[in-house]
C-alpha cells in the first residue's frame, strides 16, 4: 500500500478473527525513496457491548544482526 504525504489509512479486524491469536499484535514494516519522518502508528479496540476501549501507540523494533 502506498500512502501520500499526510494520508492515512485503516485495517479492520473482526473481533472473532482469531487467526492472529488472542492478542492484537502487528508489524507494520514500511520503506520510504528518500529520508522522511516516521510513521505514526496507532491500534484502536472498541467493545460496544461492554464499553470497553483502548488505544496503543506503536512501537519501533530494531533487527539486530549477531
Amino acid at each position: 500500500m502506498r500512502l501520500k504525504p499526510l494520508e492515512s489509512t485503516h485495517i479492520y479486524i473482526k473481533e472473532y478473527d482469531k487467526r492472529g491469536g488472542p492478542g492484537a499484535n502487528f508489524i507494520v514494516k514500511w520503506q520510504a525513496e528518500r529520508k522522511i519522518n516516521q510513521p505514526i502508528i496507532e491500534g484502536v479496540m472498541l467493545d460496544a457491548r461492554q464499553g470497553i476501549s483502548f488505544i496503543c501507540t506503536g512501537q519501533i523494533i530494531t533487527e539486530h544482526s549477531e
